[in-house]
């Protein structure tokens, strides 16, 4: 007769480094120590989504992280009927919000139906172009630009921008 199988955690799977998962969560009797991954995601229109996940223990690289999932019908990612949708991790970050030992997990999302990129992932793309041109050394850039406004009245929203002239007109061409 085959005895049942153990209902404690094996010491393979006790391993403090590794994530064991629910099962491991629930052999804890503290979860002081657990650790709060916020995955993030971009949905078919750009907008960030995120969903908690509850790890045993922090990991060390995006390998020790899992694959998760999600309906991606509630993301207008996919049709109500065939809607599951992989989120593959792709960097960690230490958490500013909730603060150490949690993290925030940079996520990419996938049909899982035929493994392509969800709507809305375009770091996907961008990701395969990164890789098809790793022998160049790209250059990012990011421009801000700023009007500072001349003070109005007290209370009214001001409308002319600093440097202008007194009458609203705009000053004569630089160069």
């Amino acid at each position: 007769k085959k005895r049942p199988a153990s209902r404690t955690p094996t010491a393979a799977k006790r391993k403090k480094d590794v994530d064991q998962g629910a099962s491991g969560l629930a052999y804890m009797s503290s979860f002081e120590n657990a650790v709060l991954a916020e995955y993030v995601w971009l949905d078919a229109k750009q907008v960030p989504r995120s969903k908690t996940m509850t790890m045993t223990t922090l990991p060390k690289s995006v390998e020790g992280l899992r694959t998760w999932n999600y309906d991606g019908s509630s993301t207008e990612q996919a049709d109500g009927h065939n809607s599951e949708i992989y989120l593959y991790p792709k960097a960690i970050f230490k958490d500013p919000f909730r603060g150490s030992p949690h993290i925030l997990v940079l996520a990419e999302a996938y049909n899982a139906w035929d493994g392509q990129p969800a709507t809305g992932n375009t770091r996907a793309e961008c990701a395969k172009i990164m890789e098809k041109y790793a022998d160049m050394d790209p250059w990012f850039g990011i421009e801000q630009e700023y009007t500072l406004m001349r003070p109005g009245k007290v209370g009214e929203e001001p409308t002319v921008p600093l440097g202008f002239n007194g009458d609203g007109s705009e000053p004569a061409p630089q160069g």
